[in-house]
């Protein structure tokens, strides 16, 4: 139905952060698709869950139009460009 057809609409109520990363195709070839893996082991999540302690709702989006700043990872309701693997540590420490 329409509540499953659009990330913004949700069934279940998300963690107090939410994560989402954009799956658009210059983000996707940008590292995106590894950068949404690593975040999913470090949180032992997968996309569309909430971690146990419900703090942390990983997502998938679709394209945030920010593809020169690509991969991009909303946090929040704000865009963050330009994320590696590297800044996940920093990314998860500002979400607690």
């Amino acid at each position: 139905g329409a509540a499953t057809s659009y990330s913004e609409l949700r069934i279940d109520a998300p963690g107090s952060h939410v994560l989402r990363v954009c799956n658009g195709l210059s983000c996707w070839c940008s590292g995106g698709r590894d950068l949404l893996e690593s975040l999913s082991d470090q949180l032992g999540v997968q996309p569309g869950e909430t971690d146990a302690d419900n703090r942390v709702t990983l997502e998938e989006t679709t394209c945030g139009f920010l593809c020169p700043m690509a991969p991009a990872v909303e946090v929040d309701g704000l865009w963050r460009g330009r994320v590696s693997n590297s800044d996940i540590p920093d990314l998860l420490r500002d979400l607690t």
